[in-house]
């Protein structure tokens, strides 16, 4: 399930760290196996489902005016040699 050798993740890792690791690899192995049920039986009947539409309520551009009254502080510029 993971990339991981067993004792890697016991020697370094805290048990919090290795249950969210569990609980995240049960989640994907699960989203996997509904993944391939649906294409399995897309191919069994011959009928393709239709993908869900992108939500598009949103505008694609982003706030600059929220993102420097957010951010503003915390950004740091680096001054050119002239």
């Amino acid at each position: 399930m993971y990339g991981y050798k067993l004792s890697y993740t016991l020697d370094r890792l805290t048990l919090e760290q290795v249950i969210m690791l569990y609980d995240y690899g049960i989640e994907f192995e699960e989203l996997k196996a509904a993944i391939l049920i649906n294409k399995l039986s897309e191919l069994l009947v011959g009928k393709k489902t239709k993908p869900k539409p992108k939500d598009n309520t949103g505008d694609d551009k982003p706030d600059k005016a929220e993102f420097y009254r957010r951010y503003g502080k915390n950004i740091k510029r680096i001054k050119e040699k002239g």
